[in-house]
């Protein structure tokens, strides 16, 4: 009886050597958020994962020997996903007071945006009060979608929120004309506003901080 107790012993010690000593046995998999919103985060027409903050993510993970799955989805959806704990992480969040109540985030700030207003040339916007009556496109839960509510209704203005699924889909509605103007990022209109045909307005607010986030 103890030579067949010190044999299992002696045989669950190897298992566990071997086992150790794989590479990647011990490595830890995260799951991912990532939503379009280029060139920080987004994924091409094969569905590879791109961007600044993936680049950096990556980097990180190769150092500590994460494995990364990225699960890709709306800004909205994946906000619940990481409330709900069914992510590990999501990219290039915003980071707010409100927010912090909710999920953690890193202390290290890797990119510093703010909103902006886009309209259709020949539709003057020069300050806030030219927004009364217009139909505003905007991103669900997005960060600048929440403070133009609140200077909305600060000013009084009587405006019509349309929401949509990324900032994509608010430059491409407003081409179209469905929509008088379009709040995005300010790093999003830089880069796409000329190609729909889009100018920024004066408009300018709520320098953000962007960040990682993980489950509380």
């Amino acid at each position: 009886m103890k030579s067949e107790k010190v044999f299992l012993l002696f045989f669950a010690l190897i298992i566990f050597l071997l086992y150790a000593f794989l590479p990647g046995a011990w490595a830890l998999t995260l799951r991912v958020g990532a939503y379009q919103d280029p060139p920080l985060v987004f994924w091409d027409e094969s569905g590879q994962v791109q961007g600044l903050y993936p680049e950096v993510l990556e980097e990180i993970g190769r150092r500590e020997g994460w494995q990364i799955e990225y699960v890709r989805d709306d800004f909205s959806k994946l906000l619940d996903f990481l409330r709900q704990g069914e992510i590990d992480l999501l990219l290039a969040i915003a980071y707010s007071e409100e927010r912090a109540q909710v999920f953690d985030f890193n202390q290290e700030t890797v990119w510093l945006n703010w909103g902006a207003v886009y309209a259709r040339p020949s539709l003057k916007i020069n300050s806030l009060l030219d927004l009364n009556g217009k139909t505003i496109l905007t991103v669900k839960d997005d960060i600048y979608y929440q403070e133009m509510l609140k200077m909305v209704s600060g000013f009084g203005l009587d405006c019509r929120f349309l929401e949509v699924k990324d900032y994509q889909a608010v430059f491409a509605l407003l081409a179209r004309g469905e929509g008088d103007v379009g709040v995005v990022s300010r790093l999003f209109g830089i880069r796409f506003g000329a190609q729909y045909g889009l100018e920024a307005s004066p408009l300018i607010f709520r320098p953000t901080e962007l960040r990682f986030a993980v489950p509380r």
